[in-house]
């Protein structure tokens, strides 16, 4: 009876079905493969933010990871305003650069007429300010997906003893004169070594800015006819509790990231961390791009110049794109996250519903 039950397409159908059965069990197998390291990649995360929670409680340095794995302990960085300006701490070769072109700004500033100023500053401040916006955020998207900026120190041998001692020895000299006693140069990654020179550079930027874009708007200001003095009073006190409150959200915000995210650490490597957003960050999405540029509006009501407040405002958006065309990607490649405006969004929702129910 079983033999008559065989049909003649049995044979040819047998090896059908055994070969949609490997390639299901196969595609189970990878499924299985890459769900186990995801949770893999997930617990190792988990622990390392843990450890570095435990080792911060104990005073112990953070731990680094790059992209292939490798981890190091992250020295601890300067304040920036402290160790340009504080006389008392030495100065390297971009810090001198740095000093220098604060200076020839300020000293342009008085030798010059108002109206070469406010045509000299207006342009000079565009120049630093596309330096901020198209250079770095060029530069920190080509580190950010491809890792650019190291392969292009490191292909040209500028960290390699044997290739080019003065450069090396050069920029060795530029980190230690900057960085504290626990910074060892010989004993860290590369990617670390050239986030710290990314960084002095980002001061370089920074700086001239702020100081071309104040000096345009001092050179812009005026005293509008018809203006009562109590008007007067009323401007400027609402401008300089903008500019004041500008201050203290950058102040506030930089206690929370530190200068690990303040300089766009995690394009070079990542200091698994678990920060607390309060403060500053309770009040707005991306409060270091958003109200962290009220200062500009504030000294535009000082200034009482529309050329200041259109500058401003040019200024401010350009920081907006800055932040859409490359932070918030970079932020989504790195962590995987939706975009801090967002997350923000949420949780004003989740309050809300909370004081409804």
């Amino acid at each position: 009876m079983s033999a008559m039950l065989v049909t003649p397409q049995a044979p040819h159908e047998l090896p059908s079905l055994q070969s949609q059965s490997a390639d299901t069990e196969l595609r189970q197998r990878k499924a299985s493969a890459a769900a186990v390291a995801a949770v893999a990649v997930a617990v190792d995360q988990v622990e390392a933010e843990y450890d570095n929670e435990q080792r911060a409680k104990e005073g112990k340095p953070l731990m680094g990871r790059l992209k292939d794995g490798r981890q190091f302990e992250v020295p601890s960085t300067p304040d920036m305003l402290t160790s340009i300006f504080d006389p008392r701490q030495p100065k390297t070769p971009l810090d001198i650069l740095t000093l220098v072109s604060l200076g020839l700004q300020i000293v342009t500033y008085f030798v010059t007429s108002r109206q070469q100023a406010q045509a000299f500053f207006l342009v000079y401040f565009l120049f630093w300010r596309a330096a901020y916006n198209a250079g770095l955020g060029w530069v920190l998207n080509a580190q950010s997906t491809k890792g650019w900026l190291v392969s292009f120190v490191e292909s040209r041998g500028w960290l390699d003893q044997d290739k080019c001692p003065k450069i090396r020895e050069w920029i060795k000299q530029q980190l230690e004169t900057k960085m504290r006693s626990d910074y060892d140069f010989e004993a860290l990654p590369n990617e670390y070594n050239i986030w710290l020179l990314f960084r002095s550079i980002v001061d370089v930027i920074l700086l001239n800015d702020f100081v071309a874009y104040s000096l345009f708007a001092f050179s812009c200001t005026r005293l509008p006819e018809g203006h009562s003095g109590w008007a007067h009073i009323g401007r400027w006190a609402l401008g300089w509790t903008l500019i004041a409150f500008n201050a203290w959200v950058k102040l506030d915000a930089h206690r929370v990231v530190k200068d690990y995210a303040w300089y766009w650490g995690d394009c070079f490597f990542l200091c698994l961390q678990q920060l607390v957003f309060d403060g500053v960050y309770n009040l707005a999405p991306d409060p270091m791009y958003s109200i962290g540029y009220a200062g500009y509006y504030g000294l535009s009501l000082c200034s009482a110049s529309y050329a200041v407040f259109f500058v401003s405002l040019a200024a401010h958006f350009s920081q907006f794109l800055f932040l859409q065309l490359f932070e918030s990607p970079h932020i989504a490649r790195t962590y995987g996250e939706g975009s801090s405006v967002a997350a923000w969004a949420r949780k004003v929702a989740e309050r809300i519903r909370k004081k409804l129910c």
